[in-house]
């Protein structure tokens, strides 16, 4: 089942508040730049997108574009989700958990 597709250079002007227009102009670039990587007409630089991830405070925004533009990271880098922090606390307790019963405690701290 294919997953439900978000435009993620969207998805950081979104999170940082802006227009298209503040977010051309934050990032030193037309709208119509702006508008063609939000209808995936075009792909930012690597540059353009760390200056993304910096104004909108998305860190993940460089991993998801990686695996974006590349075939190769799309199947080698496994998905990550933008979670609530609660959410993703819990995960990370029940994985280390399942991973402490099936290991000694040394693995766990290695």
């Amino acid at each position: 089942m294919q997953e439900k597709y978000r435009n993620i250079y969207s998805d950081a002007r979104r999170t940082a508040g802006l227009t298209q227009e503040r977010w051309a102009e934050a990032l030193g670039l037309s709208v119509e730049a702006v508008r063609q990587y939000e209808t995936d007409r075009c792909l930012p630089s690597d540059a353009v997108v760390a200056r993304m991830a910096e104004l909108a405070m998305l860190p993940p925004l460089g991993y998801w574009h990686l695996r974006h533009k590349s075939e190769i990271a799309a199947a080698e880098l496994p998905p990550v989700e933008r979670l609530p922090l609660a959410q993703a606390v819990v995960q990370l307790l029940a994985a280390m958990r399942t991973f402490e019963a099936q290991h000694r405690e040394d693995d766990l701290i290695e």
